[in-house]
């Protein structure tokens, strides 16, 4: 019988980890994060899976292998609107933000002060445009119900802005199940997760970056809620 590489065999273990780990069956497990702990020093990758309205956030643990440390619904893009797919950064974690209605150019004040705000208490831009954010409308979380952006409860994001800085890299896949071939490709051609960009972003240093910013005078560069 033909001997399967080591190297394959641990592209095998990682792939299965991680989609057992993002899969509706380990929602349970996961969404609470008690098996797994986030840790500061690491760096982590946000996953957003739009099919299951899930975001998770991911590190890698003591085994060597990703696992998610927090998870919480969302809500995306209704229909007519889109929530883009696909690998973007963090670019501005922001407390308790203004928001300017693109529609109207009205400027919200901050949720604590206007609770019209659909920003909720917390807001994190990302570079394809939208935002993860909270909300002034619980009912919609678990539902298409956004004009791009996404959101959670207000509790939820305020744990998801502290998980992240700056760059921190965001994946939205429009359906985790059916992706599981995009992760291995993210561990490369060649099955060398070492090497890999996923393995790389996942385990360098985190950097000491300040707190998410206070809302300011200004408006929150989000052209959608």
């Amino acid at each position: 019988m033909r001997k399967i590489p080591p190297v394959v065999r641990s592209l095998f273990c990682f792939c299965l980890a991680l989609v057992l780990s993002l899969s509706p069956l380990a929602q349970s497990a996961f969404g609470s994060a008690a098996a797994y702990t986030y840790e500061p020093e690491k760096r982590a990758v946000v996953v957003v899976d739009k099919a299951d309205f899930r975001t998770h956030v991911v590190q890698v643990q003591a085994d060597g292998l990703p696992h998610v440390v927090f998870s919480a619904a969302n809500a995306h893009a209704r229909a007519g609107y889109e929530t883009p797919a696909g690998r973007f950064e963090v670019l501005r974690p922001v407390l308790d933000p203004y928001w300017r209605n693109p529609w109207t150019n009205q400027l919200f004040a901050p949720y604590s002060r206007d609770q019209g705000n659909p920003m909720g208490v917390a807001a994190i831009t990302i570079s394809s445009g939208v935002a993860l954010h909270g909300t002034n409308s619980p009912q919609s979380i678990g539902t298409r119900a956004s004009h791009g952006c996404i959101r959670h409860q207000n509790r939820d994001i305020l744990r998801i802005i502290h998980l992240v800085i700056p760059g921190t890299v965001v994946y939205v896949f429009e359906q985790i199940d059916e992706s599981a071939l995009s992760f291995a490709q993210l561990v490369a051609a060649d099955f060398d997760w070492e090497n890999s960009r996923l393995f790389q972003e996942l385990n360098k240093p985190s950097s000491q970056a300040d707190s998410p910013q206070r809302g300011d005078s200004g408006s929150l560069e989000v052209n959608v809620d």
